[in-house]
């Protein structure tokens, strides 16, 4: 078991959205995003993965190619291995997501 606290993992950037990853073993990969006010991470998409991203802190965006949907901290997205995602941080505080990927078999 490994615990690690993600306050502590990719700093808050004024340049550019920081990532980490958390951890990666088998199928399974977890990654922080941490966001400052106006940066986005773009649409895009995760082929053969179901993806859960859990907002840690803040508030923001999380859209799609057709939607937008404010988020806030304690909020779960789940996102298909069809369907883009991307989240941006419209907001003047800074936001934390949780995202784990779970790589399924390809049919």
């Amino acid at each position: 078991m490994k615990i690690q606290s993600l306050t502590q993992l990719a700093p808050f950037s004024g340049d550019r959205m920081a990532k980490e990853i958390v951890f990666k073993k088998n199928n399974c990969k977890a990654v922080v995003f941490n966001f400052s006010p106006g940066q986005s991470l773009p649409l895009h998409d995760h082929p053969f993965t179901q993806t859960f991203a859990l907002v840690a802190s803040g508030e923001g965006l999380c859209y799609t190619e057709d939607e937008n949907f404010p988020i806030k901290e304690g909020d779960l997205i789940q996102c298909g291995p069809a369907e883009k995602i991307g989240f941006e941080n419209n907001s003047s505080s800074n936001l934390s997501v949780y995202v784990t990927l779970v790589y399924i078999e390809e049919n």
